[in-house]
């Protein structure tokens, strides 16, 4: 068991019993060239969409609390094969919105497809989306 919880994904403890710890650009460089299959990724807030909320509850500016924010989240869901999401199955987690949503695509990337922006937009109600180019 861990000795004390880490207050973020850069923490030193996160490396506890861990066989390999590197830094967040080396994590980077390697899913952009594919070579992970999977991220794991948790929130406090998840809606009916896999969209995560892992900034702020409430208000941003006076929030109810913040965390300490995505740590990558969105880079990794991107360049990861999978992306799994875990949290604790409780009503506060699984709401029909997030309250927070960092950019869905950066700029660079190509638009999302019509089928993309209607998930999007609420449109279609996906039994699973698996987006892929």
């Amino acid at each position: 068991m861990m000795p004390q919880m880490p207050i973020s994904v850069g923490d030193s403890r996160t490396f506890f019993r861990g066989i390999m710890a590197t830094g967040m650009s080396e994590m980077m460089t390697t899913c952009c060239r594919g070579l992970v299959d999977y991220a794991f990724l948790g929130g406090a807030e998840i809606d009916k969409y896999g969209n995560i909320n892992s900034t702020v509850v409430g208000d941003y500016y006076i929030p109810k609390v913040r965390f300490p924010g995505s740590g990558g989240a969105n880079d990794f869901a991107s360049l990861c094969w999978r992306t799994l999401i875990m949290t604790v199955h409780t009503k506060s987690r699984f709401v029909e919105k997030v309250g927070f949503l960092i950019p869905d695509f950066v700029p660079t990337t190509p638009p999302p497809s019509d089928s993309e922006l209607r998930i999007l937009r609420g449109e279609v109600d996906p039994l699973r989306l698996v987006i892929g180019r």
